[in-house]
């Protein structure tokens, strides 16, 4: 096997998309209402929001608690405490389901896209359409994911970009210029290859983020539902095209 020749690596990052979402069983096992604001209480009391993310909070950033701050001092009606999961997205995708299936989930939690499917094949999220779906047109496409059929549960949070990093270095030693389409790409990729070398990689287990947001950029759906039926397609023309270019 040819392994990759270079003193520092060209990187292909790809950054994880979020959303908010609404959790099925929100509060308590003896609330069974499927309205998100079900924290509130009958009394005309605050309605009460917990949400669990894993958003960062170094130096610099704007912190989600002085967010949720701002929010409790100007919505007296509505108040959220949030609180910051420690460990990986795996270790919180199994907080929130054994918590749903205990009657005791949260009502709003930070997910990848790419679990939608999955959380709601469990039954582990609050279909929110009527009050989501007023305010889709102030997002991009991302809205889309946030659906599954024709149910809508939860709001786009964050997207990130796919970005090419490449050592400028080694760029120019190479005689190189850097790639802005597909065909430049390939074809600097096969410059490269002449000298031994590779412009670019990404580690095994970005591949799900990288290759599903290339497909999806190339109008590729993976994951549809038709009739109460997973439809599952990852060998569409989009598809066939990242393929192709890889």
């Amino acid at each position: 096997m040819k392994t990759a020749q270079r003193t520092r690596p060209a990187a292909l990052l790809s950054t994880v998309a979020i959303l908010s979402l609404a959790l099925a069983a929100c509060g308590s096992s003896d609330d069974e209402s499927t309205d998100p604001g079900a924290g509130a209480a009958a009394d005309g009391a605050p309605v009460q929001i917990e949400y669990l993310h894993r958003l960062p909070d170094g130096d610099g950033m704007v912190k989600v608690a002085d967010l949720v701050a701002e929010w409790n001092e100007n919505n007296p009606d509505i108040q959220v405490s949030a609180t910051k999961f420690d460990g990986d997205a795996g270790e919180m995708n199994k907080k929130l389901e054994t918590d749903v299936n205990a009657g005791v989930g949260l009502c709003l939690a930070q997910a990848d896209y790419a679990q939608v499917p999955e959380m709601y094949a469990k039954g582990l999220t609050t279909d929110v359409t009527e009050f989501a779906e007023q305010y889709q047109d102030n997002y991009s496409a991302a809205f889309d994911a946030v659906r599954v059929g024709e149910s809508i549960v939860g709001l786009p949070q964050d997207t990130g970009p796919l970005v090419y990093y490449y050592n400028a270095a080694e760029f120019d030693r190479l005689g190189l210029t850097v790639p802005t389409t597909a065909e430049e790409f390939i074809a600097t990729a096969q410059e490269a290859a002449a000298e031994g070398k590779y412009i670019a990689a990404f580690q095994p287990d970005e591949t799900r983020l990288w290759l599903s947001g290339q497909a999806a950029a190339a109008g590729s759906q993976w994951y549809t539902a038709e009739d109460d039926q997973w439809v599952v397609d990852v060998n569409d023309e989009g598809s066939q095209r990242v393929a192709d270019f890889w």
